[in-house]
């Protein structure tokens, strides 16, 4: 019988422009509440960076 897990997931992005250049950058944090015995848990952390090139 596998169990369901309960992940909490918050993010954030701004979009920013440097010269001609714009991108976005972000981070999170991600906690998982419950997961079965064998299964991830804890916390996890994400920082991200887009460069964006409209057409």
């Amino acid at each position: 019988m596998s169990r369901a897990l309960s992940v909490y997931n918050f993010s954030v992005m701004q979009m920013l422009k440097a010269g001609d250049q714009l991108f976005q950058v972000g981070g999170g944090v991600r906690h998982w509440a419950e997961s079965p015995t064998l299964g991830t848990e804890d916390w996890g952390f994400r920082l991200e960076v887009i460069f964006l090139f409209p057409k």
